[in-house]
Parts: C-alpha cells; sequence; structure tokens
C-alpha cells in the first residue's frame, strides 16, 4: 500500500550511527531511499514492478539522479547500508542493464502502522464472533452485534432527537439588521445541522453589533457566512491582489490587536543567502538543460561543463549507466565544433 509519508525515529535520527557513520550526503540518500519505499506498491521495496513471483529493480541511474550534486559514489554508499544492516541489496538483472532491488530492513517494525494492528484486529472480529454466537437476543434482547448470523437482520436502534430550542422565547432584532439575511444564516445553520439555541442568537447578534462598530456591514457578513458556509460571524474577508497587499493587512490587523507594530519589515535576505539560491536556480537549469539539449554554449556553461566532468572523473567506481559524464563529453565536443575560445 501506498503512502504519503514515513515516519522518522528522532531519537536514532539524531543520536544512532548512522549520523557518525554517513557522510551529510549519505544521509540525504538515506531519506529519499526510504520516501521511494514508502512510495512503492511494495511496502519497503524499491523497484520498478514485478514480472510474475519476481521483482524487477530499478537501473543505477534512477539512484543516481537522486544525487543532482553528483557528490556520492553510489556503489560504495550501497556497500555502506548493506554493511550497516539498513538495506538488502538484489540484483534483479544483468542485460541489457544491470537492475537492482533494494530491500529497506525493518520495514514492517519501524513504518507499518497496519501490520501491528493487524493481530489485534484480527483476535477482536474472532472475539466479535464468538460472542454472536454465543449470546442470542432471547438472552440479551439489547445486543446490537457487529457480527451477523446467517439470514439475520440488523435491528435498527431508535434515533434520539434533540430538543428544539424554547420556541417561544422572542428576541428583537435590531433596526440596523437585515432580516432576510439574518434568516438565512439561520437556516444555513439548520442545513447544516447546527441551529442556534436562545443564547447563541443572542451572542450572534452581539457579535454583529461588535463588527458593524468596527466598520463591517452586518449584511455583508451574514452573507459572506451563508455563501462560504461559515458556522460563524467573522470581519469582511477583502481579497488583495499581491501577498504583499494581503501581508500588510494583516499586520494592521495584528498591530490593532496589540500584537506587532505596523511598520515592521521582514528581515531581507542577506547577499550570500541571495547568491546561494540563485547559484542553486542556475545548477538546476544547467542540468536540465544539459538533459534535454537545449544548454546553449557560453563562455560560463562550458567552464561549468568542464568543471562537472573533471569531478566526475574522480569519482571512484562511478556506474557505467550514470550518462552525465556522456552528456558533459556531447556538450564541450558541441562547444568544440562552435569553435568556442573558452574550450
Amino acid at each position: 500500500m501506498r503512502r504519503h509519508w514515513v515516519k522518522l525515529w528522532v531519537n536514532e535520527w539524531l543520536d544512532g550511527t548512522t549520523r557518525f557513520q554517513m557522510t551529510g550526503a549519505q544521509r540525504a540518500f538515506w531519506i529519499d531511499l526510504l520516501a521511494m519505499a514508502g512510495r512503492s506498491r511494495f511496502p519497503g521495496i524499491i523497484c520498478s514492478g514485478r514480472d510474475g513471483e519476481n521483482f524487477v529493480g530499478y537501473p543505477l541511474m534512477t539512484f543516481a539522479a537522486l544525487d543532482t550534486s553528483a557528490e556520492l559514489d553510489l556503489q560504495a554508499t550501497f556497500e555502506l547500508f548493506v554493511a550497516t544492516g539498513k538495506i538488502a541489496l538484489e540484483v534483479t538483472a544483468e542485460k541489457p542493464v544491470r537492475l537492482f532491488k533494494v530491500a529497506i530492513a525493518n520495514w514492517s517494525k519501524y513504518q507499518s502502522e497496519y501490520q501491528r494492528q493487524k493481530p489485534y484486529q484480527e483476535t477482536y472480529r474472532q472475539k466479535g464472533r464468538k460472542l454472536s454466537n454465543d449470546l442470542t437476543p432471547e438472552l440479551s434482547p439489547n445486543l446490537v452485534s457487529n457480527y451477523l448470523l446467517e439470514g439475520e437482520v440488523r435491528r435498527e436502534k431508535e434515533k434520539k432527537t434533540t430538543p428544539a430550542p424554547n420556541a417561544g422565547a422572542v428576541i428583537v432584532l435590531p433596526d440596523w439588521l437585515p432580516v432576510e439575511s439574518w434568516n438565512a444564516f439561520l437556516e444555513m445553520r439548520k442545513k447544516l445541522r447546527k441551529p442556534l439555541t436562545t443564547a447563541a442568537v443572542k451572542l450572534a447578534i452581539k457579535r454583529l453589533g461588535d463588527l458593524r462598530s468596527a466598520g463591517d456591514d452586518p449584511k455583508a457578513v451574514l452573507e459572506q457566512s451563508v455563501l462560504n458556509g461559515y458556522q460563524g460571524l467573522f470581519e469582511i474577508r477583502t481579497p488583495f491582489a499581491t501577498r504583499e497587499e494581503r501581508d500588510r493587512a494583516q499586520r494592521h490587523v495584528d498591530a490593532a490587536a496589540g500584537r506587532y507594530d505596523p511598520e515592521y519589515k521582514p528581515r531581507k535576505q542577506t547577499p550570500g543567502e541571495e547568491a546561494e539560491i540563485e547559484r542553486t536556480r542556475i545548477e538546476v537549469e544547467r542540468w536540465k538543460g544539459l538533459d534535454d539539449g537545449t544548454l546553449a554554449v557560453g563562455a560560463e556553461t562550458v567552464t561549468w561543463a568542464k568543471e562537472k566532468l573533471e569531478r566526475l572523473r574522480k569519482v571512484p567506481k562511478l556506474p557505467v549507466q550514470d550518462r552525465r559524464p556522456a552528456q558533459l563529453s556531447s556538450f564541450l565536443k558541441k562547444a568544440r565544433e562552435a569553435h568556442h575560445e573558452a574550450v
């Protein structure tokens, strides 16, 4: 069963052996593997699918794509994970490319809620079936079992009705309160099965009076609640064209409540932070352009490609399925053919 989250055991993550046996890049790669195992159709197993009874793994290039900065020696990293008991690695095919299946160790122990609860659920079901067989309506007339006998029809429980608010109570509406909008709000609350009690009606009128004093039109407040299905009554929520306008309005609201200074300005990013964000953006765009063949030949891109290629060549045991060296070499060849001076 696929899931949208995985558990991270904080004590083991912060104080366990993982932090001291792995580099930062290897720890990040480990979290990516956990995410892939959680997303897999086969819990705890990272593979592309099944062929009959046999799993079909992924090529090493699929795992290399997780390492966008080319910092890892994947073969050595997998060997470390196997040696420390974190995974079981299996080669599922040798040709046309080598395929690997990764099984996360102790997945059912640390990740599966269903597997943990399944024995208790089964015991509960068995007890329920035994109770249904042992007790009959004659012995226990008030028993409503979740496990019916063959041919038995479930008896419906009597529905308890909640007494309606005192219909005789008369509440005089203020002159400024629009009757039509007020009745629409009451009707909407009934449809939501949350009718107003007499005390709630008085509080709602008081709330409208407070909003009116603050400058909000009671009719607009009521129509806003009816339109959006709000159970309560709130100040008019004005849509803003930009995020800056919305944040500015929120700061003034907070200032009116005595929480913040309306002139407060968020901290600007330092030049170093802005430079790092820009560097990351350029790096991602260049790898994407290199992958789809749209990376333009220029002095900066040629220098970047040469640096990346030189760095990849220094990685020991680089997987043969890793396409990045070939892509970088092809790009530099293209630059040479264009007689670019940076090559």
